[in-house]
């Protein structure tokens, strides 16, 4: 994104191809979490309470990016796997402790589960 914005590095910006890879993004989230996309952990650190974290609304859209065409929104399935798979990490808590530094781990996550083809 910075290249974009740099004049001496001119860069064309594929708003389309940018705004649908936004949509797909939250698409997907909604799909596997809805409400619980961006959220912490309960007190006793066993599910996810809804609530809004920064940190892990970077670290899981930006963890997507490495997979998100791989993703299919409509896959009944494949957005149950991604429930628990992002649950469980956002409910780690390790992550909860480094939160936006986890989001490697996450992509890492996203990228080795067998269920992404």
């Amino acid at each position: 994104m910075e290249a974009v914005a740099d004049p001496d590095k001119p860069i064309e910006f594929d708003y389309e191809a940018e705004k649908a890879i936004f949509k797909k993004t939250f698409d997907v989230l909604q799909k596997a979490l809805g409400d619980k996309s961006f959220a912490f952990r309960n007190k006793a650190g066993t599910e996810l309470a809804a609530g809004f974290s920064i940190y892990h609304f970077e670290a899981v859209t930006i963890g997507l990016q490495g997979v998100i065409n791989k993703l299919d929104s409509s896959n009944e399935v494949q957005m149950a796997q991604r429930l628990a798979l992002i649950s469980d990490f956002l409910s780690d808590a390790f992550f909860s402790q480094v939160g936006f530094v986890a989001w490697k781990g996450f992509a890492s996550a996203l990228l080795t589960a067998n269920s992404v083809t």
